[in-house]
């Protein structure tokens, strides 16, 4: 891609393959001859929105669907289409699918949501099932997790090889499942997400969660989650599904879950191109449920034709040439500038660097407005945001509702000060710790440690406060820390590298770098692979500098 002198851009090589392949297939699907999907690999900082929006610029007299997953990206997205496009998110199609299939508008269910303060659709069950004495209140957490996971794989009770199930909407609607309903295929689940059955038997969890998922079912025309939007069309004999267009785009496949796919091929079905985009080295939401070989399945359902779009237009050379160690086929743009890499130690002291400033000293005055600070965990965020906020440089850590979560944990402790507060969650944590020991759940051993942490440095960021144990100022400091990137171009932002994801800066300072080990032992074969892709796209978010420092460097 590059801008002419009259302003106009000429494509590169890769985007105007793609823009011509969408063209031709576009002429033979309307001349009723044999086409074929494309998916495109697209490299970090590739542009591949752009290539989707200007394909259909390309294109005007076709119309195009593009599904983004979350109403903000769907909203950003719709703001850039031509007049031939429209941005949907997956769960709006679902769900449209789901009321016309219910018999219209007037059928449409009431849609139950959790929140901090209400229970959602599946917690309403497993409610009533500990009300009534069929189950223990210390397994509700477990049955609800084990039954939205079967939800996103495609489990129907009853239904094998590839028949209805005993579950029906309303003990009428039939629901055929992607996965055939045995006690191996629950106990795959359990052990690819670490949920264990320690103080029950896993024939019991699994026949608990058979039977909530029954009921959730049973009354999927009367009430639904966002789980269900997709679900029950996806998986209901009969569902009708109208796309509304000729070309369905589908960006971020390597994030799709089994049951995100299924709806696509759905779409699919309605006898439209499909376009999808993705980048198989961006593949980090495992443990919510992405499948990491989304991309490669997904072609050879639809025997999709491949081609690259590799120039990354964001990061320069010297962010490159080490990325290139984990995804070879990455390009640098033409022209683009060497940049800024320095990386520091432990004593906040330059140990290398690509513009000879080893030996420099790190100091928080080195942030500016408008940086990105990205870490795997939230805790080394909270300090340093405290330690910037302390040499007056404005900090907001993204993810406003990790904030509002943390509330309603703080609120739930009800102590009376700032002191008791941490007394209190220092021995919830020790327990939460210990049952994570115990049921060999590294996950959740990880998000205790990780919310005590936060809680901790919130509490050490009010140390110089007059009012440091006053419950109520500690409240109002802890939402005050969290934002959703407003105010991006005024502060520095921290945030993860998972909501980093998608992210870029013209500076960004990756924390506690060292902290991802590929190398170390892992359970699963997929948590290697994401902690490798977690390290690509750290090293893929700067336009001009990159930072890699530790924790030890503010301090």
């Amino acid at each position: 891609m590059r801008v002419r002198g009259d302003g106009a851009v000429t494509p590169s090589r890769y985007q105007q393959a793609i823009y011509t392949y969408i063209a031709d297939a576009i002429t033979k699907r309307r001349a009723n001859q044999p086409f074929r999907h494309l998916v495109v690999e697209a490299a970090a900082g590739s542009g591949k929105t752009h290539a989707l929006v200007e394909a259909a610029r390309h294109n005007p007299s076709a119309q195009f669907v593009m599904i983004a997953f979350g109403k903000r990206n769907a909203d950003e997205l719709a703001a850039r289409l031509p007049p031939n496009a429209r941005a949907s998110t997956a769960h709006s199609l679902g769900s449209r699918a789901w009321t016309e299939t219910l018999g219209g508008r007037g059928w449409a269910p009431e849609v139950a949501v959790g929140g901090h303060s209400r229970p959602g659709k599946i917690a309403r069950i497993v409610d009533a099932e500990v009300d009534k004495g069929r189950l223990p209140r210390w397994l509700r957490g477990k049955v609800e997790k084990l039954v939205d996971l079967a939800r996103m794989h495609g489990l129907v009770p009853g239904s094998r090889g590839g028949q209805p199930g005993s579950a029906r909407v309303n003990d009428v609607l039939p629901l055929c499942g992607l996965r055939d309903d045995t006690d191996d295929e629950w106990l795959m689940l359990m052990e690819h997400y670490d949920v264990y059955a320690t103080g029950t038997t896993p024939e019991v969890l699994i026949q608990t969660a058979r039977t909530v998922l029954t009921t959730a079912i049973r009354y999927g025309h009367r009430i639904i989650d966002y789980t269900d939007m997709l679900y029950l069309p996806t998986l209901a004999q009969g569902s009708i599904w109208r796309l509304g267009g000729e070309v369905l785009c589908v960006d971020e496949l390597q994030d799709l879950d089994h049951l995100q796919r299924q709806m696509v091929l759905h779409l699919i079905g309605t006898g439209c191109l499909f376009v999808g985009t993705g980048d198989s080295r961006q593949a980090i939401f495992g443990w919510r449920g992405a499948d990491a070989d989304s991309m490669q399945k997904i072609c050879q359902a639809t025997n999709a034709m491949r081609l690259p779009l590799s120039i990354c237009y964001r990061c320069p050379t010297s962010h490159l040439d080490r990325a290139r160690a984990l995804s070879p086929a990455i390009e640098a743009r033409p022209y683009a500038p060497e940049g800024l890499l320095e990386v520091y130690d432990e004593e906040g002291r330059c140990v290398e660097s690509n513009v000879g400033t080893v030996g420099k000293r790190f100091a928080a005055a080195q942030f500016r407005a408008g940086d990105l600070v990205i870490c795997r965990s939230k805790a080394p965020l909270v300090r340093a945001a405290y330690e910037l906020l302390k040499h007056n440089v404005p900090a907001r850590i993204l993810g406003r509702d990790l904030g509002r979560g943390l509330l309603a944990y703080v609120d739930a402790v009800r102590a009376p000060n700032v002191t008791a507060l941490l007394q209190k969650v220092e021995q919830l944590t020790a327990k939460a710790i210990q049952r994570a020991v115990d049921l060999d759940d590294d996950q959740a051993l990880a998000e205790a440690g990780d919310r005590r942490d936060v809680l901790v440095a919130v509490a050490d960021g009010l140390a110089d406060d007059d009012e440091w144990n006053n419950i109520d100022v500690y409240r109002e400091r802890l939402l005050e820390l969290f934002g959703d990137g407003e105010d991006r171009a005024c502060v520095v932002t921290l945030s993860t590298i998972h909501r980093a994801k998608g992210a870029e800066a013209d500076r960004v300072w990756w924390l506690d770098h060292h902290k991802l080990d590929e190398n170390a032992i892992y359970k699963h074969a997929w948590q290697q692979k994401e902690t490798t892709n977690l390290k690509f796209v750290a090293l893929t978010r700067a336009k001009h500098s990159l930072f890699l420092i530790k924790s030890g460097s503010f301090t």
